[in-house]
């Protein structure tokens, strides 16, 4: 749920910068598209051909090439008591946006086959440092399906909205599909494996990073990411390749300002510490976030190797934080290069 709930906010930043359970039969994938879905999702989402696949970036998700167009879907815990209860707290925090403005709300779209929201606002984004805002419409679809609510988002820039794109939009939800979700839990056997802990990251990637063997692993999609048994954290790896040369902490400096800038004031940071991984310098930042009503304590952890800035970023509800930590610092001790 830490994972889903606070990805909300994460992916909604990064798409705007930029088969079993779920199989049809081959004779149905609507003419002229194919699938986007990452492994293990409750939905199949289909785009039509000349779209960039984006699963890549660890989302279900696809892209225009040059038209300032994004879809994703997405899955996330029904906590709340009911559907509009959830898009409550959501648009709560939309209202937050700068530019932000509602442009409707209809409880009686259709999504999958199911009774569906259609939300829809536009708001105000920078695309860059220094860049002019860009007024950018947001068409959502929630729907609730088997426990969870499923979330199929188009982002548009709203000059190049228009019906054309209305027309393309509609075509990707008339297809969409819910389905079972199958659960991933890659375990690849490695002979240097610590006792009781299993290798998580992805093949071909250049280093080696192990959980313990009750936390759940995801390894599709060239990601490295574990979640606890408990379902209260999860922690992942990412690199960063820099356009300037920087420190760690500056390049953490950088990491703060976005924070602060797509969460607001509820990012807190409440130390950092010296330490080594993989034998390089390090810095472990550790802060808290609000989002949607929700707490979140994190630990990101920052180093550099071979050009690149590695973040190992522990998420966690506050009650779960300390509860894990020592899993968590068994993990980034023996989080090792090739």
């Amino acid at each position: 749920m830490t994972k889903k709930i606070l990805s909300c906010l994460l992916a909604l930043t990064f798409c705007l910068l930029c088969f079993w359970g779920c199989a049809k039969k081959d004779e149905g994938v609507p003419d002229g598209m194919y699938s986007v879905t990452r492994e293990g999702e409750p939905f199949i989402l289909y785009v039509q051909g000349d779209w960039t696949d984006n699963r890549d970036s660890g989302i279900s998700s696809a892209y225009l090439m040059n038209n300032g167009a994004f879809v994703s879907a997405r899955y996330y815990t029904l906590y709340k008591d009911s559907l509009d209860a959830y898009i409550d707290e959501c648009v709560s925090a939309y209202e937050g946006y700068s530019g932000f403005k509602a442009i409707l709300r209809d409880s009686k779209a259709m999504l999958g086959g199911k009774s569906a929201v259609k939300y829809q606002f536009s708001f105000d984004r920078v695309a860059a440092e220094g860049a002019n805002p860009v007024n950018t419409t947001v068409t959502q679809y929630y729907t609730v399906h088997n426990g969870d609510v499923i979330l199929l988002s188009f982002y548009c820039l709203t000059q190049g909205y228009n019906e054309e794109y209305v027309e393309i939009f509609d075509k990707i939800r008339q297809e969409f599909v819910l389905c079972d979700k199958k659960a991933v839990n890659h375990s690849v056997p490695d002979d240097d494996t610590p006792k009781d802990m299993k290798l998580a990251s992805f093949k071909g990637a250049e280093y080696l990073f192990y959980a313990p063997n009750s936390w759940t692993t995801d390894m599709s999609d060239k990601l490295t990411e574990a979640e606890c048994a408990d379902h209260g954290c999860n922690i992942t790896v990412s690199a960063y390749l820099p356009s300037a040369q920087m420190t760690v902490e500056e390049y953490f400096e950088l990491c703060e300002k976005s924070y602060k800038k797509d969460i607001g004031d509820s990012y807190l940071r409440i130390d950092s510490k010296q330490r080594k991984i993989a034998e390089r310098d390090a810095v472990s930042y550790t802060y808290t976030v609000t989002y949607a009503a929700r707490s979140y304590k994190i630990s990101q952890t920052v180093f550099y190797f071979n050009d690149m800035f590695y973040s190992i970023t522990y998420t966690a509800l506050p009650e779960n934080f300390d509860a894990h930590s020592s899993e968590v610092e068994k993990m980034l001790s023996e989080f090792k290069f090739h």
